[in-house]
């Protein structure tokens, strides 16, 4: 099923475009400002593991930077090409998963990780959205304006249900198991004193992580001669990143390119300016996957020797927190 969504999406992608059009289009694309864009991408990469590393420091675990960088390129990588939506999150919780605390929290700083994440780029798009609509009354920024509003309405629900003392009875239950029991009791750690500079920390990243999407789509557009308005580009991102969350393509393959076109569209971008910028937007990714390769390389040659367990020290060696696997 997702290889004919996918290749309905591409036909459909495809045949919006007039292919003279695009050639000429993508000979006049300027290469120095897709340099700076592989700059900025690689960036975010290490805002998005410093991130990491706060989050597994607010429960006590500390690992190196470089260590963690270097798991998150091949994350990175890994989310890109295994069929799943979820590979690059179950590769960096397995490396995390022999911390000296509690497996729980490998799991737990990955969705924190997630849900951040996620709450800063609804936020990014909500706040473009409204100012698109004030600005033009474009009806897909006025929808967006309206889910958003529900979201940010609900979020603060959420946020109560899931730390206040109403917790202790489901916990409590048999209804809930033990990995579920853990994860909640860990969240805890998070209304901690000592955890708010950390998490100030790690909503600067988010912030910062998606400013630098939004601002690297600009970039390629521009690059290809295009001008637009920065707060329509962040409607196209998100609407373009939620897209791409749906288990429905191969990888987002064509349906985040569609709705990119789509969304541009209606800001007055051409399918063809629109379909180079996300195709650009992929191949800005290959350094980063190549970088990931020479990580994985070089993860391969720290490998324990046969017979050492999992995560276990070597003989008369302490354990570290920052011990690689």
């Amino acid at each position: 099923m997702k290889i004919a969504v996918t290749a309905a999406l591409l036909t459909w992608v495809l045949a919006q475009v007039d292919w003279p059009e695009f050639r000429r289009t993508l000979a006049l694309t300027n290469v120095w400002l897709l340099l700076l864009v592989v700059m900025l991408r690689f960036g975010s990469m290490s805002l998005s593991a410093l991130k990491w590393q706060q989050l597994l420091a607010v429960h006590g675990v500390r690992y190196a930077f470089n260590q963690l960088q270097g798991w998150y390129f091949i994350s990175f990588f890994l989310s890109q090409f295994l069929p799943s939506l979820i590979g690059g999150d179950a590769y960096r919780i397995y490396k995390t998963y022999r911390n000296e605390k509690a497996r729980v929290i490998s799991v737990l700083a990955v969705l924190a990780d997630r849900v951040t994440g996620l709450i800063v780029l609804l936020l990014v798009g909500y706040a473009a959205a409204i100012y698109v609509y004030v600005d033009t009354g474009e009806e897909l920024a006025q929808a967006l304006v309206w889910m958003g509003s529900i979201f940010f309405a609900l979020l603060p629900v959420a946020v109560w249900v899931l730390f206040s003392r109403h917790r202790e009875r489901f916990t409590a239950s048999r209804f809930c198991v033990k990995p579920l029991r853990s994860l909640i009791e860990h969240a805890d750690d998070y209304r901690l004193v000592a955890a708010h500079g950390r998490m100030a920390l790690v909503w600067a990243a988010s912030f910062a992580f998606h400013g630098i999407r939004v601002f690297t789509t600009w970039l390629i557009l521009y690059a290809v001669g295009v001008f637009s308005d920065p707060a329509q580009v962040a409607v196209a991102v998100v609407a373009v990143t939620v897209a791409g969350m749906l288990p429905i393509s191969i990888g987002g393959l064509g349906l985040m390119e569609g709705s990119f076109v789509y969304v541009m569209a209606r800001y007055g971008v051409s399918p063809e300016a629109g379909l180079i910028t996300m195709l650009l937007s992929r191949a800005t990714l290959l350094p980063m996957f190549a970088a990931a390769g020479v990580y994985f390389m070089l993860e391969r040659k720290r490998r324990p020797a046969a017979g050492r367990p999992l995560g276990a020290p070597l003989a008369n060696e302490p354990i570290t927190r920052n011990e690689s696997v």
